[in-house]
């Protein structure tokens, strides 16, 4: 299993989709399909990486005025969402940018400024879905996802240094920030960094299901706790699925796909209890607990009690044989990170 520190020193399991890193050499631009450096110069191997080691590229602007920037060129296809993120540093500049160009038709001119000493987007122009995320030592990955109008060879990113927002500016000798880890995705968010050397590399989409036996769980009552996050609130659903392995007998948590929504679901062939309820970010850690008893179901988020239902059944004893990170049938994998999963025998008290 892969572990995640990102969000606190407490690790959460990692579970993340299968996704390719279309740049063929990602810690170095100016190889490849990277186009030439414009009014900037990059110097590799200047200061330390998230990596831990010095192979990070200091990116300096030129004492003139214009862009100072590079681009990558990349093929596209129509409807298509492409997800482009780097890694970058504050030094003498404090801001960057990523820019879908026009060229080809695949973008229409989507620009996202990111603010590497506080963390935060200063601008976003278009229809564009861009992230800042910290990392130690100074470092954020920032991204931008774009979808693709056009199918075309001449797709473009642009990634610069920006001036107050401004990505065009009257530059400063030897002025710039450290960059690393450049990534390209067809998909609609970043995932963890795949490193290339030389040709593009692909990872494949974790699993990891079928926990348990009719021993092992309670069908006629209990709990099923978990406090996880999503990757990203983008309409897909995830579930965590405890069942016979069907979907006529189940108790699930989910991400059900409509906007930072959470549901609980029960299922014993006849009687269904659903409860949904909506909270401000799926990708924040949320503590869920669902509790399924004879006429006693109650869905609770982050140790409050937010829904209930008084009338239902269960299913009979020794269903239950089964806990997946995904639904049942085998769909909606739960790719996301968790820090606990628990199946209660008992249906708990609310103390």
């Amino acid at each position: 299993p892969r572990l995640d520190y990102t969000d606190s020193s407490c690790p959460a399991l990692l579970l993340e989709p299968q996704r390719t890193n279309g740049i063929a050499n990602s810690e170095y631009a100016g190889t490849n399909n990277w186009g030439n450096p414009q009014r900037l110069t990059t110097i590799a191997n200047q200061t330390t990486s998230p990596e831990g080691i010095v192979n990070a590229t200091k990116v300096n602007e030129t004492a003139v005025s214009g862009s100072h920037m590079f681009d990558y060129n990349f093929s596209a296809t129509s409807g298509v969402a492409y997800t482009f993120s780097y890694f970058a540093k504050a030094a003498e500049r404090t801001q960057c940018y990523l820019f879908g160009y026009t060229d080809g038709g695949v973008f229409s001119g989507q620009r996202a400024v990111f603010n590497l000493s506080n963390g935060t987007i200063t601008s976003n122009v278009g229809n564009g879905i861009a992230d800042i995320q910290p990392y130690s030592n100074g470092w954020y990955r920032v991204s931008l996802t774009l979808t693709s109008s056009a199918t075309s060879t001449a797709g473009y990113w642009g990634i610069g240094l920006a001036l107050n927002s401004a990505t065009s500016y009257l530059g400063v000798a030897s002025s710039g920030i450290n960059m690393y880890g450049f990534q390209l995705e067809a998909g609609s968010y970043a995932t963890s960094y795949i490193p290339t050397y030389g040709t593009s590399v692909t990872r494949n989409g974790e699993v990891c299901d079928g926990a348990g036996n009719t021993a092992t769980f309670n069908s006629t009552e209990g709990v099923l706790y978990a406090e996880i996050a999503a990757l990203a609130d983008d309409g897909t659903g995830r579930v965590i699925c405890l069942s016979d392995g069907t979907n006529s007998h189940r108790v699930l948590l989910a991400y059900d796909g409509n906007t930072n929504q959470i549901q609980a679901f029960h299922s014993n062939g006849v009687d269904i209890i659903n409860l949904l309820f909506v909270v401000s970010d799926i990708t924040n850690f949320h503590k869920i607990a669902f509790k399924y008893s004879l006429n006693d179901f109650a869905l609770w988020v982050d140790g409050v009690e937010v829904l209930t239902d008084f009338s239902g059944t269960t299913n009979i004893s020794n269903t239950f044989n089964n806990l997946k990170f995904e639904n049942a049938s085998g769909s909606s994998d739960f790719y996301g990170k968790t820090k606990a999963l628990v199946v209660y025998k008992e249906a708990l008290t609310d103390e």
